[in-house]
C-alpha cells in the first residue's frame, strides 16, 4: 500500500500475510487485525488499523499493490480516525 501525500511524498506500508491478512475462509490468529463480521464456517472480514507514518501531511491518494502472496486483500472502506 502506497500513500501519496500533499508534499509529493510516497510512503509504502506493508500488509503482511498472517499478520494483517489471511484467507477469509480460515482467518485465525491475526495479531494486527480484529474480526468485524463473521459468516458461516468461521469465515469473516477483519479490520486493520494502521498508524499514519506522516501525520503532519495530508494523504491525497492510496495505491494498493499486490505482493503476489497467497492472500489478496480487498478493501470495503478506508476511514480516517481523528
Amino acid at each position: 500500500m502506497i500513500l501519496h501525500d500533499d508534499g509529493g511524498g510516497r510512503t509504502k506500508l506493508l500488509l503482511k500475510e498472517k499478520i494483517h491478512l489471511a484467507d477469509w475462509l480460515h482467518p485465525k490468529g491475526l495479531p494486527k487485525a480484529s474480526r468485524v463480521w463473521r459468516g458461516g464456517n468461521d469465515n469473516g472480514v477483519h479490520e486493520v488499523e494502521l498508524e499514519d507514518p506522516k501525520p503532519d501531511k495530508i494523504i491525497l491518494s492510496i495505491d494498493f499493490e499486490s505482493a503476489k502472496e497467497a492472500s489478496s486483500p480487498f478493501f470495503l472502506a478506508v476511514t480516517l480516525g481523528l
